[in-house]
């Protein structure tokens, strides 16, 4: 059978799937300081992967600006910052982490191992993941010669009895936490800056392991990190220039005075609650009715309301900070007082279902007390954007590959559902979060146990404009529950995916989807076809979960599978091959 790399028509549309590799677009972007004066005005950006640049000039503070916006640390006043095509804008404060990674000039030492300031922030990193970054950032030249190794005690001077690091060896360290989340792109600000010698060389030596198969943008005043890049620009009068378009001549290395100004330190702000629950700036206005929740209250023991994300007819969902996680959290409650058998019902059975389901795909849920005065249940919170809101912003419809890739990703999500006996009846992009490398279905409200009877009010679309073609012909009140009804909503969530809307044609029996191959036509036929197959109107005909996940990895490229942590000196660990099983 054909694959994607053997078809021609298709070429075009295949993008290497690695982390590693990422393409970065800066559009005109504005940005004015504290005092409203102009740090950076319209400027342009575009890198390839794995280009490697190094940015020098006197605007000190538009530097620092420029960096933060790279790392989504700060928003533009005006223009746009794409990476891989997609709008920083709309990538959650996690994918832009491990996306684009920050090694500042002055890094954060945490008093503890140095094992535990590489893995900081990140959970259950097995220790040959640490000890590879390690190795690649250099941070093994000196622990080897420490008393306990990896296992020495730093600081970073304020607390006792630990060892004190030179500026070197912290920007290794924090060079080695960034690697460990394996990003696409390196930012750097004065690496070197205030190293002796001898740390220099073992750094650019890092930086060399480091940045191979990378996008490299390095803030820098030193003319030996400058030939270690392929260009190099100039952040004059708000603008980015090419060097020998900067009103200098001569090469880069007869010019040392460039050289002198020294970058200030960007300042990577702690994250606060507010910072975390960023869904509370766009959802909707918080409301303290009926059981008198508002944001800093606490809605339950050890969980302090931020913000309402959403209103069904019989629940609200409100961010919450959890104190035993320190972590965000989403929880449901009644939205009426007193409390209505079908709000009730609703968390008992979702929470009750879910709390047995685990699979990378779907949401988790935490806890529950249904006994309370006002019930409440528990999720997994997610600071993402939903599929439709990806989707509406492009507009025109998501690339073909990725439209591919979310349906094999839910695919294998249904297919472990339906295993387990269950229909989720409302598979829908505002359903569907996007996280890492993978989409995850985020609501349970409607989930059924395959064989139940459909109760009243299900598979309406709940009112909003276009749902219904979301949901299979047969999902009607006092139906059966079956699998191939999210079979049929799958296909029609890849059909919105791909066209980025709803694409309906008349027919006898009244507007039906167009077909998926008018909206891939440079797609394999055999995978439009199967998309097809599942919107045809008798279940009958629609195929299994099993089945579409079969035809799909025969056709999809392997490069669909990317790893978690690109080591140098092993294969690569492949992380979806999991979740589609």
């Amino acid at each position: 059978m054909t694959t994607i790399e053997q078809n021609p028509r298709f070429a075009g549309l295949l993008r290497l799937r690695d982390r590693r590799t990422c393409s970065l677009e800066v559009r005109t972007v504005v940005a004015a300081g504290d005092d409203g004066s102009p740090l950076l005005d319209g400027v342009s950006l575009e890198l390839e992967p794995q280009n490697k640049i190094c940015i020098v000039g006197s605007a000190d503070e538009g530097q620092a600006t420029l960096l933060s916006l790279l790392v989504g640390q700060r928003r533009p006043d005006s223009g746009s910052i794409y990476l891989n095509g997609l709008d920083i804008e709309v990538m959650s404060r996690d994918s832009i982490a491990k996306t684009v990674g920050l090694v500042p000039k002055d890094p954060w030492i945490k008093p503890g191992t140095i094992t535990e300031n590489i893995s900081f922030g990140m959970r259950d990193v097995p220790n040959h993941q640490i000890e590879w970054a390690a190795r690649v950032a250099n941070v093994t030249a000196f622990a080897r010669y420490l008393p306990t190794g990896l296992d020495t005690v730093i600081s970073d001077g304020g607390h006792g009895g630990a060892l004190v690091l030179s500026a070197g060896q912290c920007r290794r360290i924090a060079l080695a936490r960034v690697l460990l989340r394996n990003p696409s792109i390196l930012v750097l600000e004065e690496p070197t800056s205030g190293m002796t010698t001898g740390e220099e060389i073992l750094f650019l030596d890092s930086l060399n392991r480091a940045a191979v198969g990378r996008t490299l943008i390095v803030a820098s005043h030193r003319v030996t990190v400058a030939r270690k890049v392929d260009r190099v620009l100039v952040l004059q009068d708000g603008k980015l220039v090419p060097y020998n378009e900067s009103g200098t001549k001569g090469t880069i290395h007869d010019h040392a005075k460039l050289w002198d100004v020294r970058v200030p330190t960007v300042e990577v702000p702690a994250t606060t609650r507010s910072q975390v629950l960023r869904p509370t700036s766009r959802s909707p206005r918080p409301v303290s009715e009926p059981w008198g929740v508002a944001p800093g209250t606490l809605l339950a023991p050890g969980y302090v309301a931020s913000g309402l994300l959403g209103r069904s007819t019989h629940n609200d969902v409100w961010a919450a900070w959890s104190n035993d996680r320190e972590a965000p959290v989403r929880m449901k409650i009644p939205s009426q007082r007193p409390v209505t058998y079908h709000a009730y019902e609703q968390l008992a059975r979702e929470t009750r279902i879910v709390s047995h389901l685990s699979h990378p795909g779907l949401a988790k849920v935490y806890h529950s007390d249904l006994e309370a005065e006002m019930p409440y249940a528990v999720f997994e919170f997610f600071d993402s954007p939903s599929l439709a809101s990806v989707v509406g912003r492009q507009r025109t419809g998501l690339d073909a590959l990725d439209v591919l890739y979310i349906g094999f990703e839910l695919a294998g999500t249904l297919n472990y559902l339906h295993q387990r006996g269950y229909a989720h009846l409302s598979l829908r992009p505002r359903h569907v979060r996007t996280r890492a490398d993978t989409v995850v279905i985020s609501d349970f409200g409607d989930i059924r146990p395959i064989g139940t009877a459909i109760p009243t009010g299900l598979g309406s679309g709940n009112g909003r404009r276009g749902e219904h073609h979301m949901v299979a012909p047969e999902q009607r009140p006092g139906a059966t529950v079956d699998a191939k009804m999210d079979i049929y909503s799958l296909g029609a969530l890849m059909h919105v995916a791909a066209a980025g809307r709803i694409v309906t044609r008349a027919t006898p029996d009244g507007p039906r989807l167009v077909p998926f191959s008018t909206l891939l036509e440079t797609a394999p036929v055999s995978l439009t076809g199967i998309v097809d197959r599942m919107l045809a109107d008798d279940p009958v005909d629609r195929p299994d979960a099993e089945e579409i996940l079969k035809r799909f990895r025969r056709v999809l490229p392997e490069s669909l599978y990317r790893p978690r942590i690109a080591d140098l000196d092993a294969p690569p660990h492949l992380q979806l091959v999991v979740s589609n099983n």
